[in-house]
């Protein structure tokens, strides 16, 4: 699939890494089988609290056990999987994701991506068809995406995310025609001019898209611009994050990178914004 920010059509779930696959979801789990280990603490200076994982790409269901592992090894408590889905027959679409995440215990956010040419008409009839399932719409194309269906995903209270556009006067349009919408935005890099359009957009929300974080310190304007509506995402693929080398090392400099960010915006970016905009419960409430 390769990266997220080139996903064409896409359904994101999140998944509950404290119940993990590798350990079962009975009401007496087992031991877990993860390997045992802290994962990757990415420093002295890095931040070691618990982590929320708001942008994975799901390109294989069958590593699904592994990926839990591997957050859970890494005290990633939850994850928002991306993956593709088929427009065409929902229903398949969602008996597929849930037999992926069998066994976890965790809270579905799937969001869907309509094709070229889609349009609000679109939208409804896949909310129809599996309304409780899908929460939110996932758009390769912020620049072309039409304004009608930013109104319909706004008024049934549905999150628009995708890249950031190469454009951000783009999104300023966007975000000042449909000012209902709620649009998450994710970045590699902290864009010049993110830290001006958070302040003047309440429905605007980035992802500190992983790799290419950059230091604390280059995202610092960003962050203290609205410091509830900054996330951040691995956005490797499920392949990638199943595997120690690969997942262990960009928890690393998402570590590092959130210690470079002043104490109060840590434990918000790390993982509470995710938590609370996605509606995720808590890993110590009893319900968990």
């Amino acid at each position: 699939m390769g990266r997220v920010g080139l996903v064409t059509v896409v359904v994101a779930l999140v998944v509950t890494a404290s119940v993990s696959a590798c350990g079962g979801g009975s009401v007496e789990p087992e031991p877990s089988t993860c390997p045992s280990g802290t994962g990757s603490t990415g420093g002295a200076a890095a931040y070691r609290g618990v982590l929320v994982d708001a942008l994975v790409a799901l390109e294989s269901p069958g590593v699904a056990a592994e990926l839990a592992c591997r957050l859970e090894v890494n005290d990633v408590r939850q994850a928002a999987l991306v993956a593709p889905m088929d427009p065409a027959d929902t229903f398949a679409t969602e008996s597929a994701y849930r037999t992926a995440t069998a066994g976890q215990e965790g809270t579905f956010l799937p969001f869907f991506e309509l094709p070229e040419g889609s349009g609000p008409d679109d939208v409804d009839r896949i909310l129809r068809e599996v309304g409780l399932f899908f929460r939110g719409m996932w758009v390769d194309d912020l620049s072309s995406v039409p304004g009608a269906l930013v109104d319909a995903a706004a008024a049934r209270a549905l999150l628009v995310a995708g890249p950031a556009p190469d454009s951000l006067a783009v999104l300023d349009r966007l975000l000042g025609d449909h000012p209902g919408a709620s649009v998450l935005v994710s970045a590699e890099r902290p864009l010049a001019g993110l830290p001006d359009l958070l302040r003047e957009h309440d429905g605007l929300v980035v992802v500190m898209q992983a790799p290419g974080l950059g230091s604390g310190d280059e995202w610092l304007p960003v962050v203290q611009a609205a410091p509830e509506r900054v996330l951040w995402g691995s956005g490797v693929t499920s392949v990638e994050a199943a595997s120690a080398s690969s997942y262990d090392r960009v928890i690393a400099d998402v570590r590092a990178l959130l210690g470079g960010l002043p104490r109060p915006m840590r434990e918000a970016v790390a993982a509470a914004n995710a938590r609370r905009l996605f509606g995720l419960p808590h890993p110590e409430d009893p319900d968990v």
